[in-house]
């Protein structure tokens, strides 16, 4: 599976609105200002800002020029500004020894400002430096702000659901500070059968497949596809059970996760509307499938009676006569060919209706607890 990119969390002070001055900001070439804007924009601090917040982080960055043995920070004490490097190197020194070497593009200094700690490390240019430093209370004030947005956004999203409408506004807070935003590109999975349950997932932007294999071993088949406002997972933690199918993103995909404990802790109030929803969704399935097996059903009979079979037990028996025209060569093969395909899909949309209908089933008991 490949790495997950989701935001940073910081610890950061909760000052009254008079304390929260205006952030500065410092003019800087567009040269420069892209420079940094591409280093954010990989950095895991800050990939979670929108496109204006991100604007905001390059705008208070300020210049700060050092030549070669400046000391840009030292071990032990407070944090003050996290540093870009655009030009030149620095040392890095742990207790006395040199660890290692930042060049341009590298950052530090981050640590100190997320967890109020103080510096693990010294910090020496190497020769003339070139860097950009972003203040502690600057960088405070853009997380604080970017929090409170994030916040509003996701509460805004699950308002949307049905699933989460009977929550009250605090039990409604408490689920959209513990969820994570996970990104995922297309063809990556979530999970697989048979992994264990860890996580509750709702999907946020795009879509998701779902496949199985009826027996270990044998190739997954297509049960279906989700979009934006959907949740999958819960069954493997409601129920402790392995996962009982794979799920993959189509096309790049954003979710919004809940790891087993925040699951337990906070979904309770809203189990039996998980539950219910969860049963309407297989109970469609259901629907479909019969749909597509009566169709089928239908173009097998229609495949026997033809003139051309009706002397047959089953059309795959049939033998192209020599000498036959090309035309009725071409058809009889085509014939064999969709009669077999319907065949083999019947088999499979059979499977998957048992599975269905054994989902319903793993539901109505979990409701009628």
């Amino acid at each position: 599976m490949r790495g997950r990119r989701q935001g940073v969390s910081a610890e950061i002070s909760q000052g009254s609105q008079e304390d929260q001055k205006p952030i500065a900001s410092h003019s800087k070439s567009t040269e420069d200002s892209q420079f940094l804007l591409t280093c954010m924009s990989s950095n895991p601090l800050f990939t979670h800002l929108s496109p204006a917040s991100m604007d905001t982080v390059v705008a208070a960055f300020f210049l700060a020029t050092k030549s070669d043995g400046d000391i840009v920070m030292k071990q032990g004490t407070d944090g003050d500004n996290f540093y870009v490097i655009q030009e030149g190197s620095v040392k890095i020194i742990v207790n006395g020894n040199q660890v290692a070497t930042k060049a341009a593009g590298a950052s530090f200094g981050e640590l100190a400002l997320m967890y109020n700690a103080p510096r693990t490390a010294t910090v020496v240019c190497d020769g003339r430096a070139k860097l950009w430093a972003l203040d502690r209370a600057s960088f405070q004030s853009i997380m604080r702000s970017t929090e409170s947005s994030r916040n509003a956004t996701v509460s805004e999203f699950l308002c949307q659901m049905d699933l989460f409408k009977g929550l009250s506004k605090e039990e409604l807070g408490k689920v959209v500070d513990a969820v994570k935003e996970r990104d995922y590109k297309d063809g990556e999975y979530m999970f697989r059968q048979g992994d264990p349950g860890e996580d509750f997932f709702i999907i946020s932007k795009g879509s998701v497949v779902i496949t199985k294999s009826q027996t270990p071993g044998a190739e997954e088949q297509f049960v279906t596809e989700l979009g934006t406002g959907k949740f999958f997972g819960e069954l493997a933690l409601s129920m402790n059970k392995p996962r009982a199918a794979s799920v993959f993103a189509k096309g790049d995909c954003r979710c919004f996760t809940l790891d087993r404990g925040s699951f337990e802790r906070l979904l309770g109030p809203v189990s039996e509307v998980l539950g219910r929803e969860k049963l309407n969704y297989a109970q469609q399935d259901i629907a479909n499938l019969k749909e597509q097996v009566q169709k089928l059903q239908a173009e097998l009979a229609s495949a026997k009676s033809s003139s051309i079979q009706s002397l047959l037990e089953d059309p795959l028996d049939i033998q192209i006569p020599v000498g036959a025209s090309e035309a009725l060569r071409k058809s009889l093969e085509v014939l064999k060919t969709n009669y077999s395909y319907s065949q083999e899909q019947l088999k499979l949309l059979v499977e998957r209706m048992n599975a269905c209908k054994d989902t319903c089933a793993s539901f109505s008991v979990m409701l009628s607890k």
